[in-house]
């Protein structure tokens, strides 16, 4: 397995693991600090780059 192929599954996992958190935060219904809100503001917002950027890390190491 080449380096470019295990850096575009850990981008994959890496985005999922963002989409499962900022959904676990965002339906949470108590308080939480302004440091967590903000990540999982931050975490929303880079999930599906962080998806497609290791997709197509895998798709390019394809193509060489």
């Amino acid at each position: 397995m080449s380096i470019y192929k295990k850096i575009g599954i850990g981008f994959i996992i890496n985005g999922i693991i963002m989409f499962l958190i900022t959904g676990a935060l965002f339906s949470y219904m108590g308080t939480i600090t302004p440091l967590i809100k903000l990540i999982a503001e931050i975490s929303f917002i880079c999930w599906v780059p962080s998806i497609i950027l290791g997709i197509s890390m895998i798709v390019i190491k394809r193509n060489k």
